[in-house]
């Protein structure tokens, strides 16, 4: 196998972060040194496909690999705007993967196509029957059971809210009662990632490449406007400071911030859109549900 193939096997089957990924960015670079591949390619291809690698590591892999000084061209996550700019990444990350939404309906591991409800569907693939859920509007507090939930007609709602509640009424940080709050979240689950700044087709190739990474993708939700909800199951049930560095630290803060993340959709309470309603803009769709993401 030549060093181009190896090169391309290896940016397809990167570890995850803390598994060896420092050492796997070095082997990429090598490859990509050997394969007579352009510095700065080599940069931008390893920091789109290496998920979790740090701003310059790549440069200085490559730097070792080619046994002399390579300055990345790529500019550095800003940490001074509230919604991050687009940077080159994500032409890069992006790079040939389809932009139609209903491409993702086929690589979905759950099938979508001739649901009769797919509100339902959602719930019963990625809940128990004993889950208490917020299906509303916002400023609604309605917690249920998903049992109960299944029994009702759940095109009216417009919100989900994607992490299981307590059930039970708890403290805001402004010190109000309420039953939909951080303070009530009993199991954080998922974690609700928007990128409503990126153009849609870009969103579309972005998610498939982040399932092609095998990223845990719960769910992608079209909503009825200009962005897709993708439900990431980062699985820190009642681990507040896992939640602090794998959601905030990680997935907003490091990775989400080269493709414009929205940072407001960090909290453990965030509000989605449930699928199977009908808004002004048009129809919020169920595009894409894995049901091992439970």
């Amino acid at each position: 196998m030549s060093a181009l193939s190896k090169y391309g096997e290896a940016l397809a089957n990167a570890p995850a972060r803390g598994a060896g990924l420092h050492q796997f960015c070095l082997k990429v670079a090598r490859l990509g040194v050997m394969a007579e591949i352009p510095h700065q390619q080599i940069i931008e291809e390893c920091e789109a496909r290496l998920v979790g690698v740090r701003p310059n590591e790549v440069a200085q892999a490559v730097s070792k690999a080619a046994g002399t000084p390579v300055i990345s061209n790529t500019p550095l996550p800003t940490r001074s705007t509230y919604r991050p700019q687009i940077t080159p990444p994500i032409e890069v990350f992006t790079r040939g993967q389809p932009t139609d939404p209903m491409e993702l309906m086929e690589v979905s591991p759950v099938r979508l196509l001739d649901v009769e409800d797919e509100a339902k569907l959602l719930l019963e693939t990625l809940y128990s029957k004993d889950d208490h859920l917020f299906i509303g509007d916002t400023y609604s507090s309605s917690v249920k059971p998903v049992f109960e939930w299944l029994g009702e007609d759940l095109s009216d709602h417009p919100h989900i809210i994607p992490n299981p509640m307590t059930g039970a009424v708890g403290q805001t940080t402004e010190g109000k009662d309420s039953l939909r709050c951080e303070a009530t979240v009993a199991d954080m689950r998922y974690a609700v990632c928007e990128m409503d700044e990126v153009s849609l087709e870009l969103q579309v190739g972005f998610w498939m490449r982040c399932i092609e990474m095998k990223l845990p993708v719960a769910a992608i939700i079209h909503s009825g406007s200009k962005s897709l909800h993708g439900w990431i199951h980062v699985n820190c049930k009642q681990d507040a400071e896992k939640w602090e560095k794998d959601v905030k630290g990680w997935l907003f803060n490091e990775f989400g911030v080269k493709y414009g993340f929205d940072r407001a959709c960090s909290n453990k309470a965030r509000l989605s859109r449930l699928v199977g309603h009908q808004r002004d803009k048009g129809l919020q769709q169920l595009l894409y549900l894995d049901g091992t993401r439970r």
